[in-house]
């Protein structure tokens, strides 16, 4: 049986309490594979209509978690030891497009999925939709609970 060698893994978070099956199904991947991952924590933020056009307008504080957490997070599952943990954090008004533009370089990309309301398909599109379509890689789908 032939060995499967993944050296960059790519991990999109934006909410840790709904994303820590996903942070854990990455943290299993990583340690079984000997992978270097990244986490990466996107901060919404959103499009706001102006006299110039459209413009960014900065994720709120509020509504994320930090860098830290996650860290603490991955050291509290005493994992930190045996893979290498990075996070980098951006914000993006659209989490799919974020993702696919920092997905160059890594071999595998790890998301969460689960089932999206009838607006946000809408007015959003599908995040998982636009992350296969987009990134030059495999994707790992995790199925989160509602």
């Amino acid at each position: 049986m032939k060995k499967i060698k993944v050296n960059e893994i790519l991990i999109p978070v934006s909410n840790l309490g709904d994303d820590k099956i996903v942070v854990d199904r990455a943290l299993q991947l990583g340690k079984r594979l000997k992978s270097n991952l990244t986490f990466l924590h996107i901060k919404k933020g959103r499009l706001i209509k102006t006299g110039a056009g459209l413009n960014f307008m900065e994720a709120s504080e509020n509504d994320d978690f930090s860098k830290k957490e996650i860290m603490d997070y991955i050291k509290s599952e005493k994992i930190k030891k045996k893979v290498s943990v990075d996070v980098e954090t951006i914000e993006h008004f659209d989490i799919g497009e974020g993702i696919a533009e920092n997905a160059t370089g890594f071999e595998l990309v790890v998301i969460g999925h689960k089932k999206e309301g009838f607006l946000d398909r809408i007015f959003g599109g599908h995040t998982l939709d636009k992350v296969l379509n987009h990134v030059n890689c495999d994707v790992f789908v995790v199925k989160v609970p509602e």
